[in-house]
Order: C-alpha cells, then structure tokens, then sequence
C-alpha cells in the first residue's frame, strides 16, 4: 500500500507541476535524501537532483540540471539536461533537448521535439522518432531529422518513413523504406539483406479469393531498373514461366536463353482468331499479315501503311457482309456486298486460286462457266484485314 500511495502522489504532483503555477509550499514535497534546489520542484525516491524549476523526479540517483525547466523523470540514474518539458521514463536514459522524450531503458532523445520508445534507442536530431530496442547495448540510432525508424534486435531500421516533401497547402506525403532504406527512391522502397530474396508474398485464404496486385492512374510498369538484371516471371519456386534478357531483350517462353526476340520451348503458338495472324515487313518496307485458309495454308495481305491497330482486323461471321447465290451455280455467280474495299477470290478444293474480282458494295457477278463441276470457295477479302468471310458453292 504505500508504494502505492507513493506512485500516486508521485503522478499527481508530476501532472500539477507541469500544469499549474501554485506557490511552491502548497505543491511540492521532497523525500529526505534528496537534493532540490528548483523553484516548485519536488523528488520522490533516493539521491536524486532537482536543479531545474517546475520539475519533478521519482526514482534513484537522477538528475534533472539547473536550466532544465518543467522536467519529468521516473526512473534511476536517468538525466534531463538542457532541454525544457522534457520527459524521462525509464531508467539510465537521458533527455537533453527541448520537448525530448524517453520512454524506456538506457535510451536517449537529445533532438528537440524528439520521440525514444524501447529499450538502446536514440533519437538524434530534430523531429526524429524511434521505436524498437537494440541487439546489444550498441544503440540502434535515427539520426534523420523528422523521420521515423522502427526495428527490433538491431542497430538497423526494418521500417522508415521519411518526411514529407513541402508544399504550400500541406498535402503531400512521404515514402516508405523497409530494409535498413533510409532514403527510400520511391513511394514503397524494399530493400533485402545479404542472406536473403527481395520479394512481397501476397497470400489469400479465403474461399474463391484472389493475391493481386492492381495499377491504377498513369502508365503501369513492370521491369527492372538496370539493364544488367533480366526479369522472370516464376510459378512454384523456380519454374521459369517467362524470361526477357536484360540485354538483348529477347523473350523465352518457358526458355531461359531465348537466341530470338520470342523463342517458345515443349509448347505452342494458338491464334484462335482467324482474323489475326503472323505480320512480316517485305525487304521494300511493306507489311504483310499471314493468316490461315481453311486448307491449311497462309495467306498474306497488306497492310496499308504498316498501321497495325485493333481496327486492322474484322470479325464477321460468313452472311453478315455478303450473300452469294445461285447456289448450285452455272453461268455466273451474284455476290451481293455490303462491305467497302473487298475482292473475292476463287479457290478449288486443292487450296489453288483460281481467280480474283473486285467487289462494290451491292451487286457484283463472278463469270464461273468455264468452271469443272464439283465444289468450290469464295473467299471475301478486304484490304488490310485479310478473309472476313468463307463461302462454299457447287458449280452444275
């Protein structure tokens, strides 16, 4: 009970001497053993010092120094010097700059309006904070002005936010480091040890959820910052999925020497959309895309002007843009054309071009007379987007 009481009148005497002028007779009390030569100061505890006025110690051999004013120490062998409404909890911890505070053992503030929580702490300058506790009795120390380091078991940061950058109407913010990344390069900057991989592990347990990583605002970036570190892209441990080198560029799937700029290994290459297909440049500059007819061949067009886009091709289903008829046909055919810039072109069975005709939009008759009975194609092509449409008909 009366350590108790003690601790309680120890906090109330702390809090009315930081708070109120009273004259010194109604507010302080001095256990004996104590030196207190402050104006309204008081010492609870064992040998403890008060030179400094509106103070207060409570605890063994602590010191708050002449010109130290509204001091606040619980705790032994700790200090206050130089600074004033500095506080000091914790023991063998010192306090010597203005609004400098220590909560814990054998840390120190000594920056003004500067902020120690643990244990072998410091902070050094102005505005710094800093939470955690050293390996060792070596002090893990933020000597950065108006920043915050944490860290745990080391003289190391492994989080540190910096200061925020200025601006007139104060809203800007700063950047993250974690890592022992004191001046972080961008908003979230992470930083490994020798022994160990830089990576973020996103992990998602709920049912049907989802790891993602989302860009929003501006151009997206995925790549590395030198030309000297190639980019992998890995599933499991080390299945190397997709590979570009760093220094040619190239790209291989599933293949980690690509010897092209795209070399795909033990898979295919699936274009499912028959209107796209492989573009090529012709040594005169032009630009050709390949895309398949239904005999398994490649047939290429040009490309007005190389502009490749996703306008370059159409998707029509066979009927949305011409009709053919008769069918069976034996003197001539009528293709019936709703589209711009189209030819049709005459194919047999054995993928050989027979013949080809411009369209117009209505009408266009296709002589086929001189044609063997059997069946034959109608290809409709427009220009720069390839076959839109396929037709079969039987000539009598």
């Amino acid at each position: 009970m009366k350590i108790k009481f003690i601790l309680f009148c120890s906090i109330t005497l702390m809090i009315l001497g930081t708070t109120q002028h009273l004259p010194a007779q109604e507010i302080c009390s001095t256990c004996p053993g104590n030196e207190v030569s402050g104006i309204q100061s008081s010492a609870f505890g064992l040998s403890n010092i008060v030179g400094a006025n509106y103070s207060f110690v409570a605890g063994r051999e602590s010191v708050i120094n002449q010109g130290s004013h509204h001091g606040n120490i619980i705790g032994s062998n700790s200090t206050i010097d130089g600074g004033f409404h500095s506080i000091v909890i914790g023991s063998s911890s010192s306090a010597t700059n203005d609004c400098s505070f220590v909560f814990g053992p054998y840390s120190k503030a000594s920056g003004y309006f500067s902020f120690a929580l643990g244990a072998y702490v410091e902070a050094r300058f102005r505005g710094s904070f800093i939470i955690g506790n050293s390996a060792d009795t070596t002090r893990f120390i933020n000597n950065i002005p108006n920043s915050l380091m944490i860290g745990f078991g080391s003289t190391l940061p492994t989080l540190f936010v910096e200061k925020a950058p200025f601006s007139l109407d104060h809203n800007r913010t700063g950047r993250i480091g974690i890592g022992n990344v004191t001046a972080p390069q961008a908003k979230l900057h992470i930083r490994a040890d020798q022994y160990e991989d830089a990576s973020i592990l996103l992990e998602a347990t709920g049912s049907n959820k989802r790891s993602s990583i989302l860009m929003a605002g501006g151009q997206a970036v995925i790549g590395t910052v030198s030309q000297n570190h190639s980019l992998s892209f890995v599933t499991g441990t080390s299945n190397t999925r997709m590979f570009i080198n760093a220094e040619s560029g190239n790209i291989g799937v599933g293949n980690e020497e690509p010897v092209a700029k795209l070399q795909v290994k033990d898979g295919d290459i699936f274009i499912e959309d028959i209107n796209r297909g492989i573009i090529m440049k012709s040594p005169d500059g032009r630009c050709w895309r390949g895309m398949m007819n239904n005999f398994g061949q490649l047939e290429f067009t040009e490309i007005p002007d190389c502009i490749i886009s996703s306008t370059n091709a159409q998707t029509l289903q066979p009927g949305l843009g011409v009709t053919i008829s008769p069918n069976p046909v034996s003197d001539r055919l009528e293709v019936e054309c709703r589209l711009i810039g189209t030819e049709a072109r005459l194919i047999n069975l054995s993928g050989t071009e027979i013949s080809s005709h411009p369209l117009q939009q209505g009408a266009s008759f296709i002589p086929v007379h001189d044609l063997k009975p059997g069946m034959y194609l109608l290809n409709i092509v427009m220009k720069g987007k390839g076959v839109v449409e396929t037709h079969k008909f039987v000539k009598q």
